[in-house]
């Protein structure tokens, strides 16, 4: 009655008005004191350390999201929900669904994509598509045919070979892994290297074929023609490729070998005082000065400059020159001083391809 208060709000409904009442919402602390002075709280809960009370904060955690739509109102390290994929094991695949409530990023052990059901979510080692150890009890790829059985796994390997261009034939070896209690066939064919097996210069004969290998066999020999064509060459190899193995549990470890062809080296006894070659060629005289000196350039004397081919070969067979359309004009300054061989190839009158080698001496 000695306050003006034309509302008459009593929030207590006690007999006392708001505007005198010195404990508005009756809960036994004082308005001056109370942090929530028009709602009852008399255990004065402030999650947040604010100046307004749990009771009457919109943000008790004063995270920036109201308490209506916080899922945690009172941890102001979560305020989100949302449904997610629980992956215990991390390993993308879920062990079911779960109503998270988290802050700014998932927790560990929940995804928000997955890629399919997890039969096991405790071993990252197991999920669908996983790699089956066959024998162990454990069904790895989740097919849900439990541990796959394991199977004898058989490869096959094809070895290297090298043999003497004089030999014939180069003999190289396929084996298997282990003998099999079944028949097992490979397909093999060879494929030129530096060794050709072009018509008009060949080095050995095509080969194409399939082995059988009954069971209890382990190894088996292909035979490939070789071709003595008495030219030094150096060393060329082509390749021999295995492929299309049956049955497809057979597996190829090693498909393709290499076979080198080599030529023997040939030391070839000189005069003390070699002189100049001359041989009659297809009615032609040709002459190879012999020696011939590092300070000039090698020469061949009787067949038209340009209209030869020349190669150049130390005494091991390896090629250290080769010219097409020679014109003797090579410096012999960058060859060191020995003997070499030398092989000419130029068309006779007729048109017909010849080839001429001999042997020649590099002197200072």
């Amino acid at each position: 009655p000695l306050v003006a208060n034309p509302g008459q709000e009593n929030t207590d409904g006690d007999a006392m008005g708001d505007v005198c009442d010195p404990d508005d919402d009756n809960d036994g602390v004082l308005d001056g004191a109370d942090n929530c002075p028009l709602v009852a709280n008399p255990g004065q809960e402030n999650t947040d350390g604010d100046a307004m009370g749990d009771i009457c904060d919109p943000d008790d955690d004063n995270d920036g999201v109201l308490d209506e739509n916080d899922c945690a109102p009172k941890d102001n390290t979560r305020w989100q929900q949302a449904l997610l994929f629980i992956d215990n094991d991390n390993d993308n695949y879920n062990g079911g669904t779960s109503l998270v409530c988290y802050g700014a990023t998932i927790p560990a052990g929940y995804k928000a994509n997955t890629l399919g059901a997890d039969c096991n979510d405790a071993n990252a080692a197991i999920h669908p598509g996983a790699t089956e150890i066959c024998g162990n009890g454990i069904d790895e790829n989740c097919n849900g045919n439990g541990d796959d059985p394991c199977v004898d796994v058989i490869t096959i390997s094809i070895a290297d070979a090298t043999v003497l261009e004089s030999a014939g034939s180069a003999i190289v070896t396929v084996s298997l892994s282990h003998a099999a209690s079944f028949t097992i066939t490979v397909k093999y064919k060879t494929l030129n290297g530096t060794a050709v097996d072009h018509p008009q210069n060949k080095d050995y004969e095509k080969t194409t074929g399939t082995l059988v290998f009954n069971s209890g066999e382990v190894s088996k020999t292909i035979s490939v023609p070789i071709i003595n064509d008495n030219i030094p060459e150096g060393d060329e190899y082509f390749f021999i490729t295995i492929f299309t193995a049956k049955p497809n549990t057979v597996g190829i470890l090693d498909g393709t070998a290499t076979v080198t062809i080599t030529e023997p080296v040939q030391f070839t006894r000189m005069e003390k005082s070699p002189v100049t070659k001359e041989e009659v060629v297809d009615e032609m005289v040709l002459k190879i000065p012999n020696p011939q000196h590092k300070y000039e350039t090698l020469r061949f004397f009787g067949l038209a400059e340009g209209s030869f081919d020349m190669y150049l070969f130390d005494m091991y067979g390896k090629q250290v020159t080769a010219l097409k359309n020679y014109s003797n004009n090579l410096p012999l300054s960058k060859f060191a001083s020995g003997i070499y061989i030398y092989r000419l190839k130029y068309r006779d009158a007729d048109g017909l391809m010849k080839i001429k080698t001999g042997k020649l001496v590099i002197t200072d």
